[in-house]
C-alpha cells in the first residue's frame, strides 16, 4: 500500500515506539559495551539526519519515500493492515510492529524537526507492506545492491550459497560471533574480529564440498567451536592477527585431523595452554593471500610438531 502521512503522524509513530529498527533487515550494527553486556545499536550516521532535519525546517526536502514493514502476526488479532477501498483509507490494527525498511534517517530526522517546528507541512510518500522478515530480508538483499551496503553484510543477506548459509548458522549460534565474524566496511572495526563474513564464505568453500543441509549443520557446529577456541587463542597471543590462520586453521581440522572436532579440539586446546606459558610468533610477513595461507599453515604444522 502506498499513502500520505504528515510529519506530525510519522513524528507520532516515532515517539510511541510503533515504528522499529529490526536488526535482522538492516545494515550492519554496531556493538555496544555497558558494563558486562554488549548490545546491539543501529548504525546512524547523523551528519545525514541533520542535513535531512535542515531541509525539512527549510522546506527544501524534495518528495521522499518511506519504505515500512507491518510485521505479519504482531497485531492484537486480525490483519496488521486493513484498506478501506470506500474512502481510500488504510488502518494499522492495534499491536502491530512496523519494521523500517528504507528511511531510518529521515524517521529520525522528522522526529527532530518535529519538535523544532510543530507547524510543518511537509508530507512524505509512505509504502506499507506486510513481508515476513525472510521476505523482507530477501528485499532488502536486492535493493542494497544499489545502494552503499558492506559486501559482507549483502552477503550475509543473501545467502545464495551453502558456505553463506554455514556462516549464518555460526552467527546465529552465539551472540560473540556479531563481533569475531565482521560484516562492516571499516578496517578498524575489523581488528577486534577474527575474519569477515565473506573471508569466511571463502574459507568453506576452499576446505569443504558441502553436500547437504546435515553437513551444512554438523560444519556449521564444528567450526562455531573452533571458532570462539581460535578466539581465545588470540587473546592470549598479540601476534595471532592475520585472516589467514583461520583458513589455515580450517584446513588442517579438515585435512590432517579429517574432520575429527574432538581431536581438533584437545590440540587448541594445548595450543592455548602453550600459549598461556609462552608466545608464538603467529606473525606473517607474506603480502600476496596465497604465500600468506601456505605460511599459516606451515606455521600452524610447526606448531602441531613443537606440542
Amino acid at each position: 500500500y502506498s499513502t500520505k502521512m504528515s510529519v506530525k503522524v510519522i513524528s507520532d509513530f516515532v515517539n510511541s515506539g510503533i515504528i522499529n529498527y529490526n536488526f535482522d533487515i538492516q545494515r550492519e550494527s554496531k556493538l555496544e559495551k555497558r558494563l558486562s553486556s554488549v548490545v546491539k545499536i543501529p548504525t546512524i550516521n547523523q551528519k545525514n539526519v541533520n542535513e535531512i532535519t535542515k531541509h525539512l525546517l527549510n522546506g527544501t526536502l524534495k518528495e521522499s519515500t518511506l519504505y515500512l514493514n507491518a510485521a505479519p502476526t504482531t497485531s492484537d488479532s486480525g490483519d496488521e493492515l486493513m484498506y478501506d477501498s470506500n474512502d481510500h483509507s488504510l488502518i494499522v490494527t492495534e499491536g502491530t510492529r512496523i519494521d523500517v525498511l528504507d528511511g531510518y534517517h529521515r524517521l529520525l530526522a522528522t522526529q527532530k524537526a518535529f519538535r523544532e517546528n510543530p507547524t510543518i507541512g511537509f508530507e512524505f510518500n509512505v509504502v506499507f507492506s506486510n513481508f515476513t522478515t525472510s521476505e523482507a530480508i530477501k528485499w532488502q538483499a536486492q535493493h542494497s545492491k544499489a545502494t552503499s551496503w558492506s559486501k559482507n553484510r549483502v552477503t550475509e543477506m543473501q545467502q545464495e550459497t551453502k558456505s553463506a548459509k554455514v556462516v549464518k548458522a555460526i552467527k546465529d549460534s552465539d551472540t560473540e560471533f556479531d563481533e569475531l565474524i565482521y560484516t562492516g566496511q571499516s578496517r578498524q572495526g575489523l581488528r577486534s574480529s577474527l575474519i569477515t563474513y565473506n573471508q569466511l564464505t571463502k574459507v568453506i568453500d576452499e576446505c569443504f564440498t558441502i553436500q547437504n543441509r546435515r553437513e551444512e549443520v554438523k560444519i556449521a557446529d564444528d567450526l562455531s567451536g573452533i571458532l570462539l577456541m581460535i578466539n581465545e587463542i588470540k587473546k592470549t597471543n598479540k601476534t595471532l592477527r592475520s585472516q589467514m590462520y583461520i583458513n589455515a586453521f580450517v584446513k588442517l581440522y579438515k585435512d590432517d585431523y579429517n574432520s575429527d572436532i574432538k581431536k581438533y579440539m584437545a590440540f587448541l586446546n594445548n595450543v592455548l595452554e602453550y600459549s598461556y606459558d609462552k608466545a608464538y610468533d603467529f606473525v606473517l610477513h607474506e603480502k600476496q593471500d596465497a604465500q600468506a595461507k601456505k605460511a599459516a599453515y606451515n606455521k600452524l604444522r610447526e606448531l602441531e610438531q613443537m606440542l
